[in-house]
């Protein structure tokens, strides 16, 4: 970088501008539809999917959780 102020100054002000554009790009398009999101939307969407086994577990054991609970009322 330059130790001359104006031209730091100047370096920001260009980056600024180049920021409100791009992000004029992202609102245009509605962030989704752009190509910078899609990609990481879809990898969220990857890393975090669930399987229809793990899905299965869980309901499983949720529903045995509830039927614990359901006779320790019971039994009160």
């Amino acid at each position: 970088m330059e130790a001359n102020p104006t031209s730091h100054c100047t370096i920001y002000l260009w980056a600024l501008v180049q920021a409100h554009k791009v992000m004029q790009e992202f609102i245009e398009v509605r962030f989704r539809n752009h190509g910078a999101f899609a990609l990481v939307i879809v990898l969220h969407i990857f890393m975090t999917r669930v399987t229809r086994v793990a899905l299965t577990n869980t309901i499983k054991r949720l529903k045995g959780w509830i039927s614990a609970l359901e006779k320790r009322k019971d039994k009160k």
